[in-house]
This record gives C-alpha cells, sequence and structure tokens, in this order.
C-alpha cells in the first residue's frame, strides 16, 4: 500500500453516489482508471451504494441538503459548530 494518500476520495464518494455533473464524472473515471487507491475506495463504496437503492427516496432527499448550518434535526452540524 501507499504512503501517500490520494486527495479524490469525496470525489470518488460523489462518484459512486451519481451525484457528480456529467463533465466531472467523466474526470473521476479518468483518475480512478489511473489510480489504484481510488479504485479500491470505488469498489469498496459501491455495495454501500447499491444497499440505498432499495431505500425510499424521500428519505434520502431529506439529508443531502445544502449547508444552511443545520443538519436535519435543526441542530448546528459539527463543522459548522466548530467554525464559530
Amino acid at each position: 500500500m501507499s504512503s501517500t494518500s490520494c486527495n479524490q476520495s469525496a470525489q470518488v464518494s460523489a462518484y459512486v453516489m451519481q451525484a457528480l455533473p456529467p463533465d466531472e464524472a467523466v474526470a473521476i473515471e479518468v483518475h480512478i482508471a489511473s489510480c489504484a487507491q481510488c479504485r479500491q475506495e470505488l469498489e469498496a463504496l459501491r455495495p454501500v451504494a447499491d444497499s440505498f437503492v432499495g431505500w425510499p427516496t424521500d428519505i434520502l432527499r431529506c439529508c443531502h441538503r445544502p449547508s444552511t448550518g443545520t443538519n436535519p434535526h435543526g441542530r448546528k452540524s459539527r463543522r459548522e459548530s466548530s467554525a464559530s
């Protein structure tokens, strides 16, 4: 295993969830083809993403909102709390 870490992890996660715009999806596909670490991460994430297929879309949408500083339960997110 390489001692260096690839900085494309978030993009790979978004890609596996089909949350990237088409141009970014193509770019990450090219990257994944040349990065063993990202290929490995993609293969690890794919079963998780596939398990969401059976979930009702309203449940998935409730948790994927643009950051407003609060989570779906109305509390400040950790990221927003630490920035204050």
